[in-house]
């Protein structure tokens, strides 16, 4: 467990596993501290896995009987003790480990042997630990097993996966590689294996350019292409690889690189302790997926890494004796030639005669055989010659030294090809011919030819770089220049033709439509000042918006085109109108003609293609004579001038400084752009649309306005027309403005300013009319004639703005930029007006959207529901026809095959029920079958009563299948009768009449309120004949049905005689008694009689 917290819940759950054991075993447990060393018995219990996906015990344990008895019969060795053993099957699985532990434990062993899989080991050895009892691994190599602070009575006779690190940097070392990828499985032994490898490699230079872990069971289907793009990735960074994960995942690995191309040589795959079985498809860990014999051709070459198996005679006696024991008690297991010993027969054989040893020389010294931790503090630091596997040495962690071989895939098994010693720490290797993966005999390199980024040919390349580059500079340099001369004429005549052509400015003036019903709105007055009550502002915008249309034109009663658009006032006015369905603000210019001279098409353009959040979008231009309009989004808040003077708005501080922000973000881009200026900004010529976004309108198009007519009007307007004007561009003898310029817009801007802090005109608290003021402004005096700022209520820091928009001198005026940047300080949030209003409509949106989420939800399950309800009461297809279209086309079927059935006896069972008992049944007998029926590719027709009537091949077509499906459904029908129940009767068995024809049909539609789907023709009169005329318990078949099923095959028909039946005459029917594969219980039918059931139906039978 690699995570604590992880580790502290087994530690928990190990500890309440211990604790109970030595409750149950409470009185052996006293007895056996009172057991003296004159107790002969010895006795041990090994664990081994014998089945499972390792069963190595199956060709290795019988070297427990070897052990056992050889220590028997050494009279230096436990002198007057006799030993004994007990092993159980660990299958592999912890869960299972841990159960027969604890058995050991209950039965009073006194040491543990084994396991051989690390995910026993760990949770077995504390508990072993907490019983102080000693456990010796024979195979477990899990490196936190190292730890003697957990795992106090534990040792083993194999090395920790941490110390092949020398064995690899060996490898490493002879054939020169210096870069490696790992490829590691996500199980814990294999993450610490991992680690403890990525140490020693990074602390010798060893660089790591690639790791993936890899979640165990990569050979599913699911997540074998994923694997195979990481293999892709991986096969651009690394040549030689690392694998560390079991058999089944290698296999997987092995046929991805076999896939990709990775097993041509170019490539090395080193991994540990790799079985051959891992190559087969049989391995229960792997599945089968029939790829065995590319398995073992993409192991070819692939090293592993082995504990060493020992070459001398006393081995090769061990492993025979090994395999003759194994057919004797207690395994009796017989091995075949195929089947080999293997090197943990020789561990198992270690650490049996190791625990002797230790026991010996603690009773030695006067120990108790139950004090394990004395006993495992005797095989720390020790080394003997094993009987088996060679020298074997225990070092400070219990763990053993280890020699490991190392080998090669080839022909199905491994070759040894080096073998490395602790010992000496050397890597000695054999006189082999190792042959590669693509059948080379050359080790691949770890790294391509010129390296991964191609440093190394980086100087050939360069050199033949600078050869070509010689050779075409100067054609390049030429082509290069000419080209973009082209380029730049290209580009000129390109723009010049579709300033020319592309004219997506120009409005139709047929195109144009006015608002109806468009109703002026009283102007607000209480904020005013006086001399504004007596004219109205000359560029006031149809309150820019519906809120105030000041100029409109006359609406035709017939039609809303501004065919006539005149001004009704002494100043040309607005209109708001629709163009294409969209709500616009039409401007009518004072001339006649528009001459479309270069200079006005680019202005067009620039306009046009312009887009800002705070800039109102330009539509179009009109330009036929003599209606000369400018186009311009609708925004339906109005004016900033309208806004201000409505006191239903509540407007705070917040809210000004947004709109304070809006304008000057647009006036910053407007300055930025081809258009540069503005020219004519003042509070009306800002527009606020439904998200109370500002967005200044009326830019730009200086040379397209140019030459407009003058209108006499009262000098008292054109003053006030002035007061949003910079004093540099105000001509007093003709009182007009003259010129433009970028500060002039910033002169404006402060006025705006003024407007919005105070909600009032400029000027407000001024008694002076407005050419008083003009020429106040224009005497430049020290301080300049401004608006009174006393009773303004906003922050220092916007007045002081305010005052230096309006500056006498030009070059004072801060720039756009700069405005935007202090507003920004000085409101200390967002800029948008729309995120100051977000905490007050957050509430209210949320609770909208979950409304209408609700209402959607419940529309659509109303809907869900409906057409589940059209779909029980017409087939889907008719269904579908209904809703696309009111009404269905009848149509004709060649050949159906109906079904009618009846329940026999259905009026005197009314006549002995009650009404609500009867409704009771019908339900549950129709609930029933069509339960049943929908097994089938059939449709129900109607039921009518106690009559139920189904069709197949209609309206679906099924081939000749209708047959067939009729039958099968009879069949199951007629056996549930065996079954069903009458619920208020229980003791009545019901009786089931049934007939069956197949013919041709025309099926449709009939109503229009309850419609029904119905079938007509003379298949229907024959088919409810064959019931009438039909049995109890019995399936009556036309001819024309049993043609069919026996064309289909597998029906059992029997012959039932001729009938007269009426408009067909003598006809031979069948009855229907079962079919092939169906074994379902059927009620037996009465005895058949002569005489029609009810003499009411038109049917006679033949003698």
């Amino acid at each position: 467990m690699s995570v604590p917290c992880g580790r502290k819940l087994v530690f928990f759950l190990i500890a309440s596993i211990s604790l109970f054991v030595d409750t149950v075993t409470g009185h052996r447990h006293d007895e056996n501290q009172a057991i003296t060393d004159n107790e002969k018995e010895v006795k041990i219990g090994v664990l081994l896995p014998m089945t499972g996906y390792w069963p190595i015990g199956k060709t290795s344990a019988s070297a427990i009987t070897i052990a056992v008895d050889r220590i028997n019969e050494d009279q230096t060795l436990l002198p007057g003790y006799n030993m004994t053993f007990l092993w159980n099957d660990s299958m592999c699985l912890a869960a299972e480990g841990l159960n027969q532990a604890v058995e050991f434990r209950i039965a009073g062993v006194d040491a543990i042997i084994g396991d051989g899989c690390d995910i026993i080991c760990g949770p077995a050895a504390i508990l072993a630990s907490s019983w102080n009892l000693p456990m010796v691994s024979w195979g477990c190599e899990s490196p936190t097993l190292s730890e003697k602070s957990i795992y106090q009575t534990f040792a083993r006779t194999v090395g920790s996966f941490s110390k092949m690190g020398k064995l690899f940097l060996s490898v490493f070392r002879y054939f020169k590689w210096k870069s490696i990828g790992i490829l590691a499985s996500t199980e814990s032994i294999w993450q610490l294996a991992m680690s403890g490898l990525m140490k020693d490699f990074l602390e010798n230079d060893i660089e790591i350019r690639y790791l993936h872990t890899l979640s165990p069971g990569h050979v599913l289907v699911t997540e074998r292409e994923e694997f195979k793009s990481t293999l892709l990735h991986a096969k651009e960074t690394a040549r030689i690889f690392v694998m560390l994960c079991y058999g089944g995942d290698m296999r997987a690995i092995m046929l991805n690189a076999l896939d990709l191309g990775m097993l041509n040589g170019d490539f090395a795959f080193l991994t540990v302790n790799l079985l051959p079985s891992a190559t087969v498809g049989n391995n229960t860990f792997m599945g089968n997926d029939g790829r065995d014999a590319e398995a073992a051709l993409a192991f070819r070459g692939i090293l592993s890494i082995h504990v060493r198996e020992p070459t001398t005679p006393l081995w090769q006696s061990f492993k025979e004796r090994v395999r003759a024991k194994m057919n004797a008690s207690p395994f009796y297991i017989k091995l075949d030639d195929s089947e080999q010993v293997e090197v943990y027969a020789g561990a198992i054989y270690d650490a049996i005669y190791l625990y002797a040893n230790a026991l010996n020389e603690t009773l030695a010294a006067g120990g108790s055989k139950k004090d394990g931790r004395a006993i495992v503090n005797r095989m720390l630091n020790r080394e003997f010659e094993g009987r088996a596997s060679g020298i074997v040495r225990i070092d400070s962690s219990g763990d053993r030294e280890p020699d490991y071989s190392l080998k090669y895939y080839v022909n199905g098994s491994f070759q040894n090809i080096a073998d490395y010693s602790h010992k000496t720490g050397g890597f000695n290797l054999r006189d082999v011919s190792v042959i590669w993966a693509g059948g080379r005999t050359r080790p691949p390199s770890d790294k391509p030819r010129c390296g991964w980024d191609r440093e190394l040919c980086l100087e050939e390349e360069k050199k033949t770089a600078r050869i070509v580059n010689a050779v075409i500079g100067a054609s390049i340099s030429g082509v290069v220049v000419l080209a973009f001369m082209f380029f730049i004429i290209i580009r000129k005549l390109r723009y010049e033709a579709d300033l020319a052509e592309n004219m997506t400015w120009k409005i139709r003036f047929e195109d144009l439509k006015m608002k109806e019903n468009v109703k002026q709105k009283p102007k607000p007055q209480g904020m005013l000042p006086f001399w504004f009550n007596n004219f109205i502002m000359p560029h006031q915008t149809a309150a820019s918006s519906s809120a105030n249309p000041t100029h409109v034109s006359r609406n035709n009663e017939n039609s809303s085109a501004i065919s006539d658009l005149e001004d009704k006032t002494e100043y040309a006015g607005t209109t708001i109108g629709e163009y294409h369905t969209q709500t616009v603000v039409i401007k009518r210019l004072r001339k006649r003609s528009v001459q479309l001279t270069r200079d006005v098409l680019i202005e067009l353009k620039q306009v046009r293609d312009l887009s800002h959040e705070n800039l109102n979008p330009f539509i179009g231009a009109c330009i036929e004579s003599p209606n000369i309009l400018l186009v311009w989004s609708y925004c339906k808040k109005g004016s900033l001038q309208d806004v201000l003077a409505n006191d239903e708005y509540k407007i705070d501080y917040a809210f000004k400084l947004s709109m304070s922000i809006d304008i000057a973000a647009g006036m910053k881009y407007l300055h930025n752009s081809p258009v540069k200026l503005h020219g004519n900004l003042a509070s009306w010529n800002c527009m606020i649309d439904s998200h109370w976004v500002v967005s200044i309108t009326d830019w730009g198009l200086h040379d397209f306005k140019e030459g407009e007519d003058k209108v006499d009007c009262d000098v008292t307007k054109m003053y006030a027309d002035l007061l949003w004007t910079a004093p540099e561009h105000i001509n007093l003898s003709k009182v007009e403005r003259e010129g433009l310029s970028q500060k002039a817009d910033v002169y404006s801007y402060g006025i705006i300013l003024q407007e919005i802090a105070t909600r009032s005109k400029p000027f407000i608290d001024c008694p002076l009319g407005p050419k008083e003021i003009i020429h106040r402004i224009m005497g430049h005096d020290d301080p300049p004639f401004r608006p009174d700022l006393t009773s303004v209520e906003v922050r220092p820091e916007f007045v002081d703005l305010m005052v230096d928009c309006w500056s006498d001198d030009p070059e004072e005026r801060p720039h756009f930029f700069r405005i935007v940047d202090r507003l920004k300080k000085i409101s200390g949030r967002g800029s948008n007006i729309a995120e100051n209003m977000v905490s007050m409509m957050e509430k209210h949106a949320n609770h909208l959207e979950r409304l209408v989420d609700e209402r959607t939800r419940q529309l659509n399950e109303e809907k869900e529901r409906t057409e589940k309800l059209l779909n029980r009461l017409l087939p889907p297809m008719v269904a579908e026809q209904l809703k696309t279209r009111s009404s269905v086309q009848a149509q004709e079927f060649e050949e159906v095959t109906i079904f009618f059935s009846d329940v026999v006896g259905f009026t005197k069972l009314a006549s002995l029920s009650k009404p609500l008992e009867i409704v009771d049944f019908l339900n549950d007998l129709n609930v029933a079958f069509d339960e049943i029926i929908t097994r089938f590719d059939v449709y129900k027709v109607e039921t009518v009563g106690d009559a139920y009537v189904v069709v197949s091949g209609c309206p679906k077509l099924n081939g000749n299948k209708h047959a067939g499906e009729i039958a099968s459904m009879a069949l199951e029908l007629l056996s549930h009768m065996f079954f069903f129940r009458v619920r208020h009767l229980p003791d009545h068995q019901l009786q089931l009449r049934i007939g069956i024809h197949t013919g041709p049909v025309v099926a449709g539609v009939v109503g229009v309120t309850m419609p029904r789907f119905c079938l007509y023709g003379h298949t229907v009169h024959i088919a409810s004949k064959m019931e009438s005329s039909g049995f109890p318990h019995r399936i009556h078949v036309s001819r024309e049905s049993r043609a069919k099923l026996v064309e289909l095959g597998g029906y059992h028909l029997q012959e039932k005689g001729q009938a007269q039946i009426k408009r067909l005459g003598l006809v031979t029917t069948y009855w229907l008694i079962g079919k092939e594969g169906f074994d379902k219980p059927l009620p037996d039918p009465p005895e058949e009689i002569s005489e029609p059931l009810f003499e009411t139906l038109d049917v006679y039978y033949a003698s």
